[in-house]
């Protein structure tokens, strides 16, 4: 199906494009910085002196109340869990917007471990 007349009638389209995000700069500041005993924080993600990630405190709770709970933890199929779909596209879109209304949208579930 072609879809590039329904692009300009989208509730995106209005949107002006940013430029590079800042973390990514930070990154690549980490990765060239020779000092040793440097530390790496763009991601997110705590690290100890050996480089492996250390977990804090509040996340090992809450870690062990979601197993208190007893959850299946079978993977989502490739259409993804109906209702999250729904309102995310709900969400970003808008309940008049014309391929909600007309039913003409695809939805993946993407998971992506970006290494560097």
């Amino acid at each position: 199906m072609y879809l590039a007349p329904f692009f300009k009638f989208s509730t995106w389209s209005s949107v002006k494009q940013m430029g590079p995000e800042p973390v990514f700069g930070l990154l690549q500041e980490f990765i060239n910085d020779p000092h040793p005993d440097k530390v790496n924080l763009s991601v997110g993600a705590y690290r100890d002196k050996n480089g492996n990630p250390y977990i804090l405190n509040c996340v090992k709770e809450a870690t062990q109340q979601y197993y208190k709970l007893n959850v299946n933890h079978e993977y989502l199929p490739i259409s993804g869990l109906p209702g999250f779909v729904k309102e995310a596209l709900r969400l970003g879109y808008g309940d008049d917007s014309f391929p909600l209304k007309k039913k003409i949208f695809v939805v993946l579930n993407l998971f992506l471990e970006l290494e560097h």
